[in-house]
């Protein structure tokens, strides 16, 4: 039996997809995809994808700060697995090099 907060296996899938989507979305309103904003972030001439994420970060600290604060999640640290970190990290910086190539 699960608890009024507790999210099974499905319902986080379909929650992560959703959110996925939601969050591409906004990138795409936001601009971040478009080649211009990627290439003047690294000429720094356009800050704009460093304040959006800044702001996401800010607003994702306050978020779960609150929600633990009433007890509905409970942090956990988790060990870095430096090989996933790895492999994430390359694959991130080839979708940025592709997407501003």
């Amino acid at each position: 039996m699960t608890g009024p907060l507790e999210i099974t296996v499905i319902s986080r899938l379909i929650l992560g997809l959703v959110t996925g989507i939601l969050f591409g979305i906004f990138l795409d309103k936001g601009r971040l995809t478009k080649y211009g904003t990627i290439v003047g972030q690294f000429l720094l001439k356009d800050f704009t994808m460093l304040k959006v994420m800044l702001t996401a970060i800010l607003m994702g600290s306050v978020v779960v700060y609150f929600l633990e604060s009433m007890s509905a999640v409970e942090l956990v640290i988790v060990p870095v697995i430096p090989v996933g970190l790895l492999i994430g990290s390359a694959l991130f910086g080839i979708g940025m090099a592709l997407l501003g190539y």
